[in-house]
């Protein structure tokens, strides 16, 4: 049944079917993966830490940390590093939700040279489920993504993956944060 999951899923199926998907993915991670129920909260995030450096263009970090005071980075990339690729791996693991609400991440491309206000082009959005624990994602590069990355590779301009936190807010203090990690960038040949 993942099989099928995952095939109809990169071939354009429905959102209901994606999210059955990802609820099974996350069914499948390995029990090492989640917190155990009696667990201690995690560490309180500081959100008065440095903002992440502008990366290496085409270079990926280990590791960017979102957080509700900083829910938003944007990471250069050359188009030549990703050019043919179909598939946007990434994991998100540290998940800090300590009122429960909604929390995932929003992935999107733009040229690095756009206005700081200039929407992305949407790669994908991800939520998580159960709202505390992370996992494994595989979002399909959608044909308006490949599209810039061509455009920017003949151009020759730069670009940058802007990965973003998202979900539901509570007025006042908001201590949700995660960490995205082993972000690549993969063609599946199909």
């Amino acid at each position: 049944m993942t099989a099928w999951l995952t095939i109809s899923c990169m071939r354009g199926a429905s959102a209901l079917i994606a999210f059955i998907a990802a609820l099974h993915g996350c069914a499948d991670a390995p029990p090492d993966d989640r917190p155990a129920p009696d667990a201690p909260a995690a560490a309180p995030v500081d959100s008065a830490a440095p903002a992440i450096p502008d990366a290496t263009p085409g270079a990926m970090p280990d590791s960017v940390t979102l957080t509700a005071a900083q829910p938003r980075t944007r990471l250069d990339i050359e188009p030549a590093a990703i050019a043919g690729s179909d598939v946007f791996v990434f994991t998100v693991a540290d998940v800090r939700n300590p009122d429960g609400l909604s929390i995932g991440v929003e992935a999107g491309l733009r040229p690095a040279d756009a206005a700081a206000d200039d929407a992305s082009v949407l790669i994908g959005r991800i939520a998580l489920f159960p709202v505390d624990r992370g996992g494994t994602f595989t979002l399909r590069v959608p044909h308006a993504v490949a599209a810039l990355v061509a455009r920017a590779q003949a151009a020759g301009t730069p670009l940058q993956l802007e990965l973003m936190l998202v979900g539901n807010t509570v007025a006042g203090e908001n201590h949700r944060s995660l960490a995205v990690h082993g972000i690549r960038w993969t063609r599946t040949g199909g």
